[in-house]
């Protein structure tokens, strides 16, 4: 596709990268200059060129990191040699194109995120309801099948009652092995924890959403541990708790602000505190913040903090609110160390 003057053009043909200039760009990385397009091998483009009356391209890769995604072309329609100035300016075009792709690109990853984690919420708290109804119901049903043991039922074969005796102890072990499925499937997400360094995720966070902060105005100062903080966690749950914190941070600040992030070790722990100078947290809920359902946002689903309290604490850690006034919220953080 391209555009030339006011009209945006678009070849439905696909053209392999060896058959055209602009391939030659994309593998080399570097800009191409045609001086008469009407004498080149653009055998596919000729149509265009033609009926547009195009002579002269400069074309400039769109380089993101090393990789080119995609390309700036300038056409002119009479015989013309750009100058260096020129070239200049197509490859500073060509460096915002990428840098706003890329932008583009981390944008739509913090929505997806922000989508995922919600959805990642909701699904959370329904396997921690099942599992709270599920442990309930063990403690009746494991009366219920001692009491129907005790009553030594005997009935004669040929006695109907046998056969309903039999189907309620198939039953009743039946339930007991569904609660004991729901249960377990709980607990094998302890087999996922590796080492980390909590540093590294913090920044990793970070990464996600510095476009959506500075979009909002918002400055990060970010002082890291210098010996690293390394941690034995669930990587993807704590990730979930930390960009969980800093997007609730957002929230407080509709007219921008600064979130501060700090880590330290204390004896056997290792801490995390993250301050915004925000609006703070309602006087009426902030002794319930970490209950869940409650939110104070019609687009929110009262689920974070709970969450975020219960993958900290299946860690061997915790979240606490430090402190929250119109000044600003701090929330502290903290879980063991790994040798």
């Amino acid at each position: 596709s391209m555009v030339v003057g006011d009209k945006f053009l678009k070849d439905v043909a696909t053209i392999p990268l060896d058959h055209s200039a602009l391939g030659t760009v994309i593998h080399r990385n570097k800009q191409i200059e045609v001086h008469d397009l009407n004498f080149t091998e653009e055998n596919d483009f000729l149509k265009v060129i033609k009926r547009e009356g195009l002579t002269s391209m400069l074309a400039s890769p769109i380089v993101f990191g090393e990789d080119t995604i995609g390309v700036i072309i300038s056409y002119t329609r009479r015989s013309h040699r750009f100058s260096n100035g020129e070239k200049k300016v197509f490859k500073t075009l060509a460096e915002m194109a990428a840098s706003a792709i890329q932008n583009s690109r981390l944008y739509s990853q913090i929505f997806a995120s922000e989508e995922s984690m919600r959805r990642n919420e909701k699904l959370t708290t329904l396997g921690m309801l099942a599992a709270e109804i599920a442990h309930e119901i063990r403690n009746p049903l494991t009366v219920i099948k001692l009491l129907f043991d005790s009553l030594n039922l005997q009935f004669e074969v040929t006695d109907p009652r046998h056969t309903d005796a039999q189907i309620i102890r198939e039953k009743l072990d039946q339930l007991e092995e569904i609660i004991e499925r729901v249960l377990s499937f709980g607990r094998t997400n302890a087999g996922v924890h590796s080492r980390q360094n909590l540093n590294n995720m913090i920044g990793d966070t970070l990464k996600l959403v510095r476009i959506k902060l500075d979009q909002q105005k918002i400055d990060i100062i970010f002082k890291p541990f210098a010996q690293g903080t390394y941690v034995d966690v669930n990587k993807g749950q704590i990730l979930q708790v930390i960009l969980n914190l800093i997007l609730n941070a957002t929230q407080a600040m509709p007219n921008g602000g600064t979130i501060y992030i700090e880590t330290t070790i204390e004896g056997e722990l290792t801490h995390m505190t993250i301050s915004d100078n925000g609006i703070g947290i309602p006087q009426a809920i902030k002794d319930n913040i970490f209950e869940s359902f409650l939110t104070n946002r019609p687009d929110g689903t009262g689920l974070g903090l709970s969450i975020s309290k219960r993958i900290m604490r299946a860690h061997r850690g915790d979240i606490e609110l430090s402190c929250s006034s119109p000044e600003g919220t701090t929330f502290h953080c903290w879980l063991p160390i790994t040798k």
